[in-house]
């Protein structure tokens, strides 16, 4: 993209990539590439931040061709949450980055595929809370209660006296009751195709791959011939899985592979799963994006393949990526930025120097060292909430137990 002269950051800004869109706002913002463009309408880019226990979530549209040669990012809607470190979390506020991963994650479906529901709880599942009656001399029908026993189809069993002989002690086997059918309209089934973009024999590219692993997949449970009975075949959206690898392990591009798995599968909506590169060290392993736009396959690292979008591959495609690298020019430009080190001019042996560091680094990233544990947290916590927008919470937790 070309950028305009602003001050002492002009070409040197080049040498800075990312894949992610509210990096590069706040850039745009910093070169003043905004200056004498008023209103979001004129920009064709509007940008909210918001909080919400205790998580930011930045919100980017861009919706007109003005934007798109402004930011450098497709007309589309990104979405990108502030989770910081993961592991490093206590429950409560890596639940607040469920809900808020959760919430996003739903809207942009949404927008995609209007009408959109998440599936709710399966009519005659087994109710599971922590509940258990012990007090003695309760009713029988007092003591019905669940525990997490009966999940895996277990009986409750109480000791209690008799009624008829205190002295006696009795065993009373309860079974689990069914859920009541609640009254709602009927699920309309969607087929969501999900995509682990990647290389899993490398740690910092290895997201979209494992992400896949702990995707409980339903394609062939809610068709006909389904071993589940129709009452869960009717209540579940359709969500396949695909890992394509990547062309120096296959020989083939990542697109026609993925083509191949839409033709076969003709989803309603294609989900890419993907590592990106940042161009700050406060993205890296502490955000995730969200957009209604495709991707291209190491774009972010200088290694760009054929664009895999709505236009490419036929159907609504959504992005969900992590930043695992950054450009190790990146790194140098924003220690000098925060130093003041930048020359006041383009001109002069000083620039030349810098371009010339600059370059020949452009083909190196640099990746957190604990990248493989902030990498599986991330796939862990994508794969949880993915399965609950797509499954429903309740039915995930219930009925597949695998994350």
């Amino acid at each position: 993209m070309e950028q305009k002269k602003v001050g002492n950051l002009t070409a040197l800004r080049g040498y800075r990539t990312t894949d992610m869109a509210a990096e590069l706002y706040r850039t745009a913002e910093a070169e003043r590439r905004f200056d004498g463009i008023s209103g979001s309408t004129d920009r064709g880019i509007s940008y909210q931040k918001t909080e919400k226990d205790g998580v930011m979530i930045e919100k980017l549209t861009v919706f007109s061709e003005v934007g798109e040669k402004l930011l450098g990012k497709s007309i589309g809607t990104y979405y990108t949450i502030h989770t910081g470190e993961l592991r490093l979390l206590g429950q409560e506020d890596y639940d607040a980055c469920c809900r808020a991963l959760r919430g996003a994650l739903t809207e942009a479906i949404s927008i995609l595929l209007p009408g959109y529901r998440v599936p709710t709880m399966v009519p005659g599942t087994p109710i599971s809370t922590d509940t258990v009656r012990e007090q003695i001399g309760e009713d029988d029908a007092a003591r019905l209660a669940v525990s997490p026993e009966w999940d895996r189809g277990g009986h409750l069993t109480n000791s209690h006296f008799s009624i008829d002989d205190p002295g006696v002690t009795c065993i009373t086997e309860i079974p689990p009751e069914p859920l009541p059918v609640t009254e709602q309209e009927p699920l309309e089934v969607r087929s969501v195709l999900a995509v682990g973009l990647g290389n899993p024999e490398l740690t910092p590219d290895a997201y979209g791959t494992l992400c896949v692993r702990s995707l409980n997949v339903t394609r062939h449970l809610v068709g006909e011939g389904s071993p589940l009975p129709e009452h869960l075949r009717s209540s579940l959206h359709a969500l396949s899985a695909f890992c394509p690898m990547v062309l120096g392990q296959t020989g083939i591009e990542t697109l026609s592979l993925v083509k191949g798995a839409v033709d076969a599968v003709r989803p309603d909506l294609v989900i890419l799963l993907d590592a990106l590169a940042a161009s700050s060290a406060e993205s890296l392993g502490q955000t995730i994006q969200i957009s209604t736009t495709g991707i291209h396959p190491g774009g972010g690292v200088g290694n760009q393949r054929q664009a895999l979008t709505r236009e490419t591959l036929g159907v609504p495609t959504l992005t969900i990526g992590v930043p695992t690298v950054i450009a190790a020019s990146s790194m140098i430009l924003g220690a000098m930025e925060d130093a003041g080190f930048l020359p006041p001019e383009e001109s002069g042996s000083s620039v030349s120097t810098i371009k010339k560091i600059l370059e020949d680094n452009r083909g190196s990233y640099v990746a957190p060292k604990d990248a493989d544990m902030t990498i599986r947290e991330f796939a862990r916590l994508t794969a949880r909430v993915l399965n609950g927008v797509i499954l429903g919470e309740e039915t995930a937790a219930e009925w597949f137990r695998r994350v």
